[in-house]
This record gives structure tokens, C-alpha cells and sequence, in this order.
């Protein structure tokens, strides 16, 4: 019996270097706090191709991207795409924030620009930890500030979950032959 319990826990530890780090290429985002009021959302996805631990845009390692702000008295709303980011550049080892790491211009951050609107957050495109977002086709150049960074989660991918579900299964079996 002691022989089988040794062969269960190699196996378990087999399945978990198998599954290698549990790092996530897709995230969602969110920041508040704007002056006018208002909250931007979204999500990008993305592959550290050169293994450094960074998710930068300008290698290529960006392959989906997309944000919505709901508009508050400052500037209205609007969403953006793959097309209008300029910049993405995030720590996936570091914590749950862009716009903490690095220093200015190239520190973390999020650039994105369309005919309309200029949406810059972290240290890196912003200089601060927070961001804005200026409507660049009023003549004011209205602009909507935050000092709140960028929050920001993974989503397990699939193949997460069924290394997780399938070790949760060899457990069950383990403890039902137990009993």
C-alpha cells in the first residue's frame, strides 16, 4: 500500500510539471476613478514569444485587443480594437496592475489612438501610474484624467482547467479505493 501511495504522488507531480507554469495568455482589464466619472473595460491576449516574462506589442506578441469606455461628463463613450493600439507592454510575473512597473516611456503601459480619441495609461506612455483620455477632435481637447492604474486578471485557458480537473479526478479515485 505505502508503494502505491509513492506511485500516485509521482504521478500527480508528473502531471503537474507536465502542465508547466499556469500562466495565462488571455486578461481582462479594468480602470475607474476617471474625473468625469466615467470606467473603461476590456481584454487582450497575447504569447511571450522571446519567454522574458513581458507582453510586449511591439514584438508581436499582442494578438487581440479590444477596450470600451462608458463616457462621462468630460468625454463620451467609445470602444477601440486591435487596429487603434499603439502600445501594450505588461509584467505577466508582476502584480495585478499596468502601469506599476518599469520606469517612464518604457515602463508598462497602454497606448491606443483612433481619428477620434487618445487613450494612454501606465508609466510607460503616461509617465504615472494612472491615465486618461482625451477627445482629440474637440477643439478643447477634452480630456478625462485617473490616478487609479489599470487592474488586471488572467483567465484560465482550457487546458488549465483539464490539468486541474483531471488531477482533482486521480484524487477521488485515490481516496474512494480508500475507503
Amino acid at each position: 500500500m505505502h508503494n502505491i501511495s509513492h506511485r500516485f504522488a509521482a504521478a500527480i507531480l508528473t502531471l503537474a510539471a507536465l502542465a508547466g507554469p499556469a500562466q495565462a495568455g488571455a486578461y481582462v482589464f479594468s480602470q475607474g476613478g476617471f474625473t468625469g466619472g466615467g470606467s473603461l473595460t476590456g481584454n487582450f491576449t497575447g504569447t511571450d514569444l522571446n519567454l522574458d516574462g513581458w507582453l510586449d506589442a511591439s514584438l508581436g506578441e499582442v494578438s487581440r485587443f479590444a477596450l470600451s469606455f462608458a463616457g462621462d461628463s468630460r468625454v463620451g463613450g467609445f470602444s477601440m480594437g486591435f487596429a487603434e493600439l499603439a502600445g501594450l507592454l505588461f509584467n505577466m510575473n508582476g502584480g495585478g496592475f499596468i502601469g506599476d512597473e518599469g520606469a517612464i516611456g518604457t515602463g508598462e503601459g497602454i497606448a491606443a489612438l483612433s481619428a477620434e480619441r487618445l487613450y494612454l495609461t501606465g508609466i510607460g506612455p503616461a509617465g504615472s501610474a494612472g491615465g486618461n483620455i482625451t477627445d482629440i477632435t474637440s477643439l478643447s481637447g477634452a480630456t478625462t484624467e485617473t490616478s487609479q492604474p489599470v487592474a488586471v486578471s488572467a483567465v484560465p485557458e482550457p487546458e488549465t482547467w483539464a490539468v486541474l480537473l483531471a488531477g482533482l479526478g486521480l484524487v477521488t479515485l485515490r481516496l474512494r479505493r480508500r475507503v
